[in-house]
């Protein structure tokens, strides 16, 4: 069940920085910003930071026991 878990905090960081890098190439290539990637990225962003404080919280809480 942990590994699950591993690898699903995995995936959704290799999503945010393929998403944080698709919008980078598109700000260069068009030169102006879009609202709806930006707001992705900062929901992706705050997502990835809840579970993984989540993650990280309860893989030290079991280290502990």
């Amino acid at each position: 069940m942990k590994a699950i878990k591993i690898l699903i905090h995995l995936v959704t960081i290799v999503l945010l920085i393929v998403l944080g890098f698709s919008y980078v190439k598109y700000i260069k290539l068009e030169a102006n910003l879009i609202w709806i990637p930006g707001f992705l990225s900062f929901f992706a962003i705050c997502f990835n930071w809840y579970f993984y404080s989540k993650l990280f919280n309860k893989l030290s809480k079991d280290k502990k026991k």
